[in-house]
């Protein structure tokens, strides 16, 4: 459990990328802008203006696609960090985008003269104090299981179930509270009479209300104080919840000034965490695209280094690895270098048993200082090239072969391959390179000159071996180049 929090921390998402010193200036300047336009708009309230049947519907059709934007956006953050805390969030959005649309049907005059569904004249202002006051309750169950579970990770069977249960539990609340608001609308204490708020919604129900949003911006900005891009958006929208509810208060009555200022306000708490997060998510695209590109780019360079000669055993996860992996080869020829071959022949003898045979063929190019100093290093680097395109395609599978340094290589071959084979592999060698006669037009004349020692008899440790094939490379130069030696005692003598 422990790793996988740890692996999940380190994705970053919207709910935990945080927030520098200059984000939150800009939410704080937001917020103070949505402030100080409902605080100019209070001593106008409830100046009555011309209804405006077009504006409910642009508003909520527009409130409730950001909201369930927001609710989608939040859920796939949920199920990428499998934090039970964000569902939650997430289902809060759904809650108020299906109130929001449940308003907006029942709503005298938008749809019908009643509104939808038989509603009565008590219906949409009872549904707008139980969506007002539903918002921050989700808020402070957020705050709440975050604080509780904190360090609980959901697997994706739990993930699934809680999904089920907890968006069937909010489309059964929406429901259930527009039957009851629908149905028993006759029954239920009368809060607008003749467009008017009564008593009973001023300071029986809209005054707690208004408490319960201001207590909640309180108490996650304390708790959150605005650290991270969610939270400090979510700051903003608890402030234009809040005060959506203060100008409906202080208008008292439909079509006032403070009922059209309260409906933006409405609008701005929707959509505010919609922006803030789209904002941030595509700079955090940006940066996980330029990173895809990257690891795009790496994977080509290193199957276009190696030209698909050795298999990588593990898959290329992370940039670092690959960095890794590079490091054991050689540049120019793409051929495994000085290191690689040390450490595989190293584990090569450290895992050898008493009928382990395998052969180490040390080889110097004849010619090749002649080729530098004639036609230069770029057509020598050519030339290094094509001999380890040549080693590559007549070891294949056999073993490996290696850049040791300069225009000296080394092959390891296989266990178990019989001498006859190890003769036909340096033959082959020998062959192939002296077959190399012309680079960019100029003519080349080189040969390859090969030790050969074999383990154990030759030597039981790297230095050994390497030591001894290197002499009878020598040996093979000294009979005449362009050949193959064994290792012999006599060797050490002869030379």
């Amino acid at each position: 459990m422990e790793e996988l929090q740890e692996a999940r921390d380190k994705v970053e998402s919207l709910v935990t990328l945080k927030t520098n010193s200059h984000q939150r200036r800009f939410v704080y300047i937001v917020a103070a802008i949505i402030t100080i336009i409902s605080l100019i708009s209070v001593p106008f309230a409830n100046l009555q203006l011309p209804e405006i049947l077009a504006y409910q519907p642009a508003i909520f059709t527009t409130l409730i696609t950001f909201e369930l934007m927001t609710a989608m956006i939040l859920y796939n953050q949920f199920r990428i960090s499998g934090s039970p805390a964000i569902l939650v969030l997430s289902a809060g959005y759904l809650y108020s985008a299906g109130m929001s649309l449940m308003y907006l049907l029942t709503f005298p005059g938008v749809f019908t003269e009643h509104g939808l569904f038989h509603a009565g004249l008590q219906t949409a202002p009872w549904l707008y104090l139980f969506w007002h006051l539903g918002y921050p309750i989700f808020i402070l169950v957020y705050l709440m299981v975050e604080s509780k579970y904190k360090n609980l990770l959901l697997n994706e069977k739990s993930a699934r179930i809680a999904t089920i249960f907890t968006i069937s539990t909010v489309l059964l609340l929406i429901i259930g509270l527009s039957f009851v608001t629908v149905f028993f609308h006759d029954y239920l204490p009368i809060v607008l009479n003749e467009g008017k708020l009564t008593s009973l919604f001023i300071y029986g129900l809209g005054t707690p209300i208004l408490l319960t949003c201001l207590l909640t911006l309180i108490y996650f900005y304390w708790k959150k104080r605005a650290r991270t891009i969610t939270s400090a958006w979510l700051c903003v929208a608890l402030l234009a919840s809040f005060l959506d509810v203060a100008i409906v208060l202080c208008g008292g009555q439909r079509y006032s000034l403070g009922w059209y200022v309260a409906k933006w306000n409405t609008l701005v708490s929707a959509n505010i965490v919609l922006v803030g997060m789209i904002y941030e998510f595509s700079k955090m695209y940006i940066r996980m695209t330029e990173l895809y590109r990257i690891v795009i780019e790496s994977e080509y360079n290193y199957k276009k280094l190696f030209n698909e000669s050795k298999k990588a055993e593990g898959k290329i996860a992370e940039q670092n690895e690959v960095i890794k992996i590079m490091a054991y080869y050689d540049e120019l020829t793409g051929l495994p270098n000085r290191r690689y071959l040390l450490d595989k022949l190293t584990e090569t003898i450290n895992q050898a048993d008493e009928e382990t045979r395998f052969s180490v063929l040390f080889l110097d190019l004849d010619g090749f200082k002649q080729v530098n100093d004639q036609y230069g290093h770029e057509i020598g680097d050519c030339l290094l090239e094509k001999v380890a395109n040549c080693l590559e395609n007549t070891v294949d599978q056999q073993g490996f072969s290696a850049r040791w340094a300069g225009d000296e290589l080394i092959i390891l071959l296989d266990d178990q391959i019989k001498q006859e084979r190890v003769d036909e592999i340096a033959f082959d060698i020998i062959r192939s390179i002296q077959q190399i006669n012309s680079i960019d037009g100029k003519d080349i004349v080189v040969t390859v000159s090969i030790g050969i020692s074999v383990y154990p008899n030759d030597g039981q440790d790297v230095k050994t071996l390497l030591k001894h094939a290197d002499l009878a490379m020598y040996q093979a130069k000294q009979f005449g180049k362009n050949s193959y030696r064994y290792y012999s005692p006599l060797s050490d003598n002869k030379l």
